[in-house]
């Protein structure tokens, strides 16, 4: 399943990568969020329109992800992002996992092009209480883990049915979403596994994606309300205190803040952010979670 806005040539190039594996027994959704597209863009998917299940909605990838289990024959649902290379076996690897009835959902391996991919685990990972925030997603040692990410990731159709699927009160270009809903697998006592065989390269495009593409994400005030909706909604009181500023280092100290090459007017700018987000995300999780069936 892929859901996709504002990407044209990657597109095109993600779908013809996947329609190049072994796809026996799968069908591809492709939820288009976007208003109209670029001739060429149009014109293969036009071609391909036999080979793939086309879904029309507006832009909200939470509502997306949903159109697409929804409209899944199979009983595993993949989501990929709009801006992929699968590896070879990918979907293979995902459907093995399920051969444990214990398992809910898969995290597929990310290799994000540009930036560094260690193969082994990253110290921080096993930190107490936050190491979850820093797992390793390009490393090719398998464990068990409590949330994916949302280009390469998988669960069971029947889960994604009990628990309605992705919390679409989530912006439309949400942060934490498939965190939330990971956080809700593990609660029903399902496992989440990390299968570094079901891989991907991440393209990472500049342009297109619900986020804007090379926009400074920390700027956006419904990052950090999306943020701390799942902060007061999952994070247990006593692992608060260091959750929080872990996720204040995730906004002013890590490689995707200094990338940003802020200044300290935009730092400012960040903190009151996320000090209002902490407010605005509580009142937010007071309605209550994503109702289940």
């Amino acid at each position: 399943m892929v859901p996709t806005y504002g990407r044209e040539e990657v597109l095109c190039e993600t779908l013809r990568s996947l329609l190049g594996l072994d796809l026996q027994g799968c069908e591809i959704t492709v939820v288009d969020q976007n208003a109209r597209h670029e001739p060429l863009t149009h014109d293969y998917l036009s071609s391909i329109a036999g080979r793939i299940r086309l879904l029309q909605q507006s832009p909200s990838l939470p509502r997306a992800r949903n159109a697409g289990w929804r409209a899944a024959a199979g009983d595993i649902v993949l989501y990929l992002d709009d801006d992929v290379i699968p590896h070879p076996g990918l979907i293979e690897a995902h459907c093995r996992a399920y051969d444990n009835p214990a398992v809910g959902g898969v995290a597929g391996r990310v290799r994000t092009i540009g930036f560094p991919a260690p193969e082994v685990p990253a110290s921080r990972s096993r930190w107490p209480v936050v190491g979850w925030l820093f797992f390793n997603l390009a490393q090719t040692v398998p464990a068990e883990v409590a949330t994916a990410r949302g280009c390469n990731m998988s669960f069971r159709r029947a889960l994604l049915e009990e628990l309605r699927g992705f919390d679409e009160r989530y912006a439309p270009s949400p942060y934490r979403n498939e965190s939330d809903f990971c956080f809700r697998v593990r609660q029903r006592g399902y496992r989440l596994v990390f299968v570094p065989e079901a891989a991907v390269d991440h393209l990472m495009h500049e342009t297109g994606g619900v986020r804007g593409g090379g926009r400074d994400e920390s700027l956006r005030p419904e990052h950090h309300v999306d943020n701390f909706r799942f902060f007061w909604t999952h994070i247990s009181w006593h692992h608060r205190p260091l959750t929080l500023l872990a996720f204040l280092a995730q906004e002013l100290l890590t490689r995707r803040a200094r990338s940003a090459a802020r200044g300290w007017r935009q730092n400012a700018a960040v903190l009151t952010l996320f000090a209002r987000g902490l407010c605005l995300g509580y009142r937010s999780a007071r309605s209550g979670p994503w109702p289940s069936r």
